[in-house]
């Protein structure tokens, strides 16, 4: 593998509506199943498309450096998935404000990181409260 072949991170996998964006590209590649290579789409922080690469069960992701970047695209599915969420969860929208008023795909990136952190900050929380209800503390 060549440096040209290797992607920006974070990486970004759009799968139908659901997007979910990884800091690093070893946690992309382990996220993605081998049979769902073919229903999602996957960027680089730059925007480029990136083409999965089954190895038996692994999946590696690898740049095409013939393919040109499609931040416009990139840009306005992480916008279209922040206004999804806020439509279906008033508390998200915050993030859809912010998602609109960005200038830039590094910022729709971080916003869409920042919104992991705050899923799993909110799972660790519920987890936390059903140990105390339930006589069991699982923190």
């Amino acid at each position: 593998m060549t440096e040209n072949d290797v992607p920006s991170t974070p990486i970004t996998v759009i799968d139908g509506r659901d997007i979910t964006v990884f800091e690093t590209l070893n946690d992309a590649e382990a996220a993605v199943e081998t049979y769902d290579v073919d229903e999602h789409e996957f960027f680089d922080a730059a925007g480029r498309p990136l083409t999965p690469i089954t190895e038996g069960y692994k999946v590696r992701l690898r740049r095409d450096p013939s393919s040109p970047p499609e931040v416009e695209r990139l840009e306005s599915a992480l916008r279209a998935y922040f206004t999804g969420l806020a439509t279906r969860d008033d508390r998200w929208e915050a993030f859809a404000t912010r998602a609109a008023n960005a200038a830039e795909l590094r910022e729709l990136l971080d916003l869409r990181l920042s919104l992991g952190r705050e899923a799993e900050n909110e799972k660790r929380r519920l987890r936390s409260l059903w140990g105390r209800l339930s006589g069991r503390d699982e923190d």
